[in-house]
């Protein structure tokens, strides 16, 4: 059995822990503010393709073009409010609504917004995204429509 004392190292490993700590701290936030800027970018893209599908389906049950525009814009703001989308703008295709009756017709709905990423202090990060999203929605061809 060997009753030699433990030897204790030479003092050259001295600080180690603080330098990894010091290394791995600003990789930690790094991935952090990445992982926070993908799932903002992601949850904005899913808002406005949700808003761009609801304003599109408000449009193709209006009574006529211009009350679907209204109804578009009106329901794609209000469903896009409360979220990170800023500098809205929102186009309503309404044309499929100005088709005779028995004619199929087809109008859509675009919604475009600005997010911004400023505030994750992510070097070489743009300070904003822009979003767009687009939908379609069949028009009822035996419907009676106004002006």
């Amino acid at each position: 059995m060997d009753t030699a004392p433990l030897r204790r190292g030479s003092g050259s490993e001295r600080g180690a822990v603080s330098l990894e700590v010091a290394l791995l701290i600003p990789a930690l936030v790094l991935l952090a503010a990445l992982t926070t800027a993908s799932w903002r970018v992601h949850q904005v893209r899913g808002d406005a393709q949700s808003a761009a599908e609801t304003a599109a389906r408000a449009v193709s049950v209006a009574a006529g073009p211009a009350a679907g525009v209204s109804a578009g814009t009106q329901v794609a703001r209000a469903d896009l409010a409360g979220t990170d989308c800023r500098n809205l703008q929102v186009g309503i295709d309404a044309s499929g609504l100005s088709v005779p009756v028995g004619s199929p017709g087809v109008v859509g709905a675009r919604v475009g917004c600005t997010i911004t990423m400023s505030d994750l202090l992510l070097p070489g990060l743009p300070g904003s995204f822009h979003i767009s999203a687009q939908a379609e929605a069949p028009v009822d061809s035996h419907r009676e429509r106004g002006s």
